[in-house]
Order: structure tokens, then sequence, then C-alpha cells
């Protein structure tokens, strides 16, 4: 038998909780009733309207076609005659997936005390990414904007696929398959609460990695567009990276302490990519 998803729980407990609330009241005396029927009210029209939603978002298809991503941001950049270098607007496009009321949720827990449907969830996101780079942040470059689509929207990744993100090269979003099949199983429920039956491994420079939930994909993602301050990220990248390009080989890079706790947004790809070139004999380390 099909154990019930968490929005058929939820209509099942309101239900019954309605039913036993007309019950116990219609077994009180009647000056108890009197006292307690205003709280009853406001209590029960607060259930029933969650009800009424719940079983309205529970009724939508989780349905997703995919966007024309890219002929979309190709008529944006027509017509400018060209991009113009701006870290700065980059920054401040990545902050969306932090501080908007909807494009943040790509990232961090949804809203429990709203139902989410993904189809809707897709095309409110979609609409803020593209009216922020069409009116706001035309200059963000293609690369960045790869990583996003990737992410968001592209719907399918095929083996060794070029389209797959971040320097692990991540082949799932929000719009894969493994993804949009689970919301349709637990309609109204945030893939947030998604745990895979078995961790997607990745291995980097001899070292595995492991996600074993959509969650730590979230994560990953934010991971991928900001230095946030936990366990000191920026400074661990770099070290990572001095590691990755042999520089203790001969020397231990000290790091000031102004470094710790930074947070800022960048594509962090991009970022490692600019210490290659800071860097460039570390390909090839010295040995005396």
């Amino acid at each position: 038998m099909k154990r019930p998803s968490h929005v058929e729980q939820r209509l099942l407990f309101l239900k019954e909780w309605d039913a036993t609330i007309d019950l116990v009241f219609e077994n009180l005396p009647d000056h108890e009733k009197a006292v307690l029927r205003p709280i009853e009210n406001e209590s029960l029209a607060m259930a029933r309207k969650e009800l009424r939603v719940i079983s309205e978002e529970a009724k939508k298809p989780e349905k997703f076609e995919g966007f024309d991503f890219w002929e979309r941001i190709d008529t944006i950049q027509k017509a400018k005659s060209q991009k113009v270098h701006s870290p700065r607007e980059t920054a401040s496009f990545l902050s969306l997936f932090s501080t908007d009321d909807q494009a943040k949720f790509v990232t961090h827990d949804w809203d429990e005390t709203k139902p989410f449907n993904l189809s809707v969830f897709h095309e409110t996101v979609y609409g803020v990414i593209y009216n922020a780079l069409k009116e706001r942040f035309p200059n963000v470059p293609n690369w960045t904007l790869a990583k996003v689509n990737s992410f968001l929207f592209k719907r399918k990744f095929k083996v060794n696929d070029p389209a797959a993100w971040g320097y692990q090269k991540l082949d799932i979003g929000w719009s894969s398959p493994e993804v949009t099949n689970w919301c349709k199983e637990n309609p109204g429920i945030s893939p947030d609460q998604f745990y895979f039956r078995k961790p997607i491994q990745k291995t980097l420079n001899h070292q595995l990695f492991e996600y074993w939930s959509f969650r730590d994909i979230m994560a990953k993602f934010k991971k991928e567009i900001r230095f946030i301050n936990e366990e000191n990220h920026f400074v661990q990248y770099l070290i990572d990276q001095c590691e990755q390009f042999g520089l203790y080989q001969n020397h231990r890079p000290q790091y000031d302490e102004s470094l710790n706790g930074l947070d800022f947004y960048v594509d962090v790809d991009k970022f490692g990519a600019g210490l290659k070139r800071i860097f460039p004999a570390s390909n090839s380390p010295k040995t005396s």
C-alpha cells in the first residue's frame, strides 16, 4: 500500500480535526459553548481556509515544459552593442538567490506554511531572473548564466554533459526528472525534503564528495555563487586551491586574519580560474 504523501496526511488531519471539534462542542454545556465559541470559530475558520488552499494546490499538475532561456537571453544581448565586464553587476544578480522573496528558495528551504507547486515555482523564478537580466543586469557573463540555466532549467543531462554545473560537474537541478517525479509523488512539498535512495557521488582531486538529498545539492549551488560566512568558506577554498596547484610543495601560504568570515557573491568557478592565472607556475611546481 502506497504511503500517503505529506499533503494527503495534512488533509486527513484537518478533516478529522474539523469533525472532532464539531463533535466535542455538541456535548458541551451551553455556558461553556458561549465562552469557547469565538475561539472555536476562529480556529475552524483558519483550519478550513488551509484545507481549501491545500486541496486546490494538490489538484494542480506538476508539469514543466521548459523555457526558451537562451533565446530570451539572446534577445537581451542583441539590444546591447556588447557586454561590459561588471563584477559588481554579476554579484548583484547572484544575490537574488538569497534576497528575492521567491528566487531565494532556490538555495533556501521553502516556507512550509505555504503549499509548493514546482511548475509555479519554475515560472516565478524564471520571471524574476529574466526581468532582472533585462532591466538591471544585462552584463552578467554567459558562463554564469550557463551555470544558472543548468541548475534551474535544464531538464536532462547526458553522460559527461558539458552543461553539468560547478567544478564537480553536477548533473542534477531543479528541472531534472528525479526532482520533477518526486514532486509529482509528493504534491505540495518542496524538493528540499527530497532524500535520495543512494548518494550522488563525485570525486575531485582524489577526494570523494557525497550528496544525500536535494537540499545538499541546493547548498552546493549556494557555495558555487557565494563565499559564505560559515566554516571560513573563503579561506578553506583558498587552501584547497593552493593544494590543488601544488603550492604547498615548496612553502605554506599565510592567510591574513581579515580573510576570515568573508561573505560575498561571485561565480566561484571563474574566481578559481582567476587564481590559476595568478599562479601560472603552480601547474609545474619546482622540486628544488
